[in-house]
């Protein structure tokens, strides 16, 4: 053999046991289940007819179970095939919102505000259907 295998050789050899060496330090996995206590509570309900272009306002209500104020925003989505942006109108809570939308559904997400612990919220929810149809609809409070 020349000099430049075994040079070449000796490298790799060395790198192949330091690749062995560097895999035996691998950890163990751990695994498990992890619960979430929700410190908030949502209810309310909306009507399951409205007219086309007249607003129907509805209130839900948010209740902070939790031992801490927390910042809460809420999340609305509605869902109906080939829906867009201007076949709903939304406010929340006095806003109007401006929702990000796919082919199927339109998401209306709310200003931050805060509930303080122990202490319960209206929300409410505004909506003016501009285009007829079946619209499937969910609302989540969600807190930081």
């Amino acid at each position: 053999m020349n000099r430049k295998a075994i040079v070449s050789f000796s490298v790799g050899l060395m790198l192949g046991i330091g690749g062995i060496v560097a895999a035996s330090y691998v950890s163990n996995l751990l695994s498990g289940t992890i619960t979430v206590n929700s410190s908030l509570v949502l209810t309310g309900t909306l009507p399951t007819s409205y007219e086309s272009g007249i607003i129907q306002t509805s209130s839900f209500f948010i209740q902070n179970t939790g031992n801490t104020g927390l910042g809460v925003h809420l999340e609305f989505r509605l869902s109906k095939a080939g829906v867009i942006a201007s076949d709903i109108t939304v406010m929340i809570i006095g806003e109007a919102v401006i929702p990000i939308c796919d082919s199927s559904s339109c998401i209306f997400t709310s200003s931050s505000f805060t509930i303080l612990s122990g202490l319960t919220v209206q929300a409410d929810i505004g909506i003016t259907f501009a285009i007829g149809g079946e619209y499937v609809w969910q609302l989540r409070a969600i807190g930081a």
